[in-house]
């Protein structure tokens, strides 16, 4: 499966990548990159992820099965050749292969801020594929937060989870 998640430089991203790459590599061959611009903040960026039972050989996505996109300038510069689009709803686009989903504002109500719509569209993402179960999200998250911050990330992800399972 190859995966790329794209938004804006502080929505966490790079660390969508990262958190699936961890839970996916409990069971995969996994190869993530990640790109953003010399703006960082507020600037499009990108995390990519290879997920595959064969060793990895190639460096580069092409042929995108999923795109998980939170802003609408990303949507638009990286979703073209993606089978199938996940985007929050604050991206303002719909049509064939395009799931829309309230990640943001179900992160506001919950959180009281938009921290977490990220892990929201993980849970969601994760449900959707079943690439990676809930035990590899939580040993992913475990790897990456501590605290309050984990408890929270789990929370939103398995708000996701929901999302998903009441929309099939």
């Amino acid at each position: 499966m190859k995966v790329r998640f794209c938004g804006r430089g502080g929505q966490g991203i790079i660390s969508l990548g990262i958190i699936f790459g961890k839970a996916a590599s409990r069971g995969f061959h996994v190869l993530q990159n990640q790109a953003y611009g010399a703006e960082a903040r507020l600037g499009s960026c990108k995390s990519e992820v290879i997920v595959s039972e064969e060793p990895i050989f190639e460096l580069e996505v092409a042929d995108v099965d999923v795109v998980v996109a939170m802003s609408r300038e990303a949507y638009h510069k990286y979703s073209s050749d993606a089978q199938r689009v996940l985007v929050d709803e604050t991206v303002g686009v719909s049509g064939k292969n395009i799931t829309v989903i309230p990640a943001t504002r179900k992160s506001n109500e919950i959180f009281g801020k938009p921290l977490f719509a990220n892990m929201v569209m993980m849970g969601y993402f994760a449900a959707m594929t079943g690439v990676i179960s809930r035990d590899d999200l939580e040993f992913a998250l475990q790897e990456t937060f501590s605290g309050e911050r984990l408890g929270q990330n789990m929370k939103a992800a398995e708000v996701g989870m929901e999302l998903f399972e009441k929309n099939t």
